[in-house]
């Protein structure tokens, strides 16, 4: 896989939508084209605006021209991680609990109450709800503090075509080591396996755990959580 379509899969934001568009002509499941979608959000200024697009290098220089182009309005947003709805339903181990294993800052940061990732923002979609790009980061979040806020970019002004259009592409996004597929027995081992001590200590710390086996089935017990109050209708 070769890092523009990672960019794309890991996105799945409006944005990288409208950015693709210009490639892509045919139809997806009987819903407007791709053409048709990004011309209902940029109307007469499509022609113009899909030219400087293309000189954009990232998705947030794409962001900034489209809200320069008054197409859409950026808010930044603090909101709890709880309250977010993920599109995504497939989360790579190795982007999520294997930083919370190795990094003992990150984890007191999230058990303080305190998002780890500054102004790194995810995006997420004018319902305040549906997370758009940014889900390993807040399930890296979730797992630890469910009630912890992260710095968020809020995205108005989206076309409902692009929402649903995204809810259907994330169904096919798949990760050989998928965390949610995986068995106890293996995310046990992964555990054990990957956990620092710094990390462990800050886990005795906020009283998660007296030692590698209670911590390990503390971390077990939160991410079977996840599985059934988020994933489980999936």
């Amino acid at each position: 896989m070769n890092r523009y379509f990672l960019i794309f899969i890991f996105a799945i934001s409006i944005i990288f939508i409208i950015f693709l568009v210009k490639f892509f002509k045919e139809n997806f499941n009987g819903e407007k084209s791709y053409t048709e979608m990004a011309k209902s959000l940029l109307k007469d200024d499509y022609e113009r605006i899909m030219e400087e697009i293309k000189y954009c290098r990232n998705s947030k220089e794409i962001l900034s021209l489209l809200e320069k182009e008054k197409k859409i309005k950026l808010f930044n947003k603090n909101i709890k991680v709880k309250n977010l709805v993920p599109l995504q339903k497939s989360i790579d181990i190795n982007k999520t609990l294997y930083y919370l294993l190795k990094d003992h800052e990150k984890v007191e940061n999230i058990l303080s109450g305190k998002s780890p990732f500054g102004e790194n923002r995810i995006f997420i979609c004018e319902d305040n709800t549906y997370i758009l790009d940014g889900h390993h980061r807040w399930f890296q979040i979730y797992i630890l503090n469910s009630e912890c806020e992260i710095n968020s970019l809020e995205i108005n002004g989206i076309n409902k075509y692009f929402v649903n259009f995204i809810k259907k592409f994330v169904e096919n996004v798949n990760f050989d080591n998928d965390l949610l597929k995986m068995s106890e027995n293996d995310v046990e081992n992964y555990i054990n396996r990957n956990i620092s001590d710094k990390v462990i200590n800050v886990f005795k710390k906020y009283n998660k755990g007296k030692n590698k086996y209670e911590i390990t089935k503390y971390l077990l017990y939160e991410i079977n959580k996840i599985k059934k109050n988020v994933f489980s209708n999936k």
